[in-house]
């Protein structure tokens, strides 16, 4: 909706109005992601990351160890790129450390490759740390092109999933090349045909 230049549409008032009533209990200190979240969709809208009097940005920009769930970490490092921030080192390994070894989630692992890729694709590095980053893209590419069932991404065995789609089409849009691009344009349009009338979408 935003990048569609409707910020004026009820679904990002129900959004706002949820942050603020949501928000400061959803940013708490275990759930630093939570905060980054919260703060790439603040940004997104054009508002200030202090929204409604409550700082969502600061636990972003004040961690130090980033332990949480991978997810999560993906998403620190999108929060502070768009931020402007530094990625601190421990987060950066952290991230790599996931891209380029079997992930050992026990669910989750499609969606979180998607978001970690789109994470990786904002990073500028040095030439070292660029490499790195690179080889990071390609690993994740390689499981999702393992993960992509007719035209659109979800678990093995588990047949397609609209969340897992909706994480993954921007991560391979962002750091793919022409052919994964094009993956990434097919699975919006799966995505768009699972919508219902009310808005909501058939599947997980």
């Amino acid at each position: 909706l935003v990048a569609a230049g409707r910020k004026d549409s009820p679904t990002v008032a129900k959004v706002k109005d949820s942050i603020k009533a949501q928000g400061p209990s959803y940013c708490i200190p275990k759930n630093v992601g939570g905060c980054a979240k919260v703060t790439i969709t603040l940004l997104a809208l054009g508002e200030s990351t202090t929204y409604d009097g409550f700082d969502y940005a600061k636990p972003v920009t004040s961690a130090s160890r980033f332990t949480e769930h991978p997810f999560h970490q993906a998403l620190d490092m999108i929060a502070l790129e768009r931020l402007g921030k530094p990625i601190p080192k421990v987060l950066f390994d952290k991230v790599l450390e996931y891209a380029t070894t079997t992930p050992v989630l026990s669910a989750g692992v499609v969606s979180t490759d998607g978001v970690m890729l789109t994470a990786l694709s904002h990073v500028k590095a040095t030439p070292d740390r660029q490499r790195q980053v690179t080889a990071a893209k390609a690993a994740l590419v390689k499981r999702l092109d393992d993960d992509r069932q007719d035209g659109a991404w979800g678990p093995k065995g588990q047949g397609l999933s609209v969340r897992a789609t909706t994480r993954v089409a921007p991560g391979l849009y962002r750091a793919g090349d022409a052919t994964h691009k094009a993956q990434a344009v097919a699975g919006q349009t799966w995505l768009v045909k699972q919508q219902q009338t009310d808005g909501s979408f058939t599947g997980s």
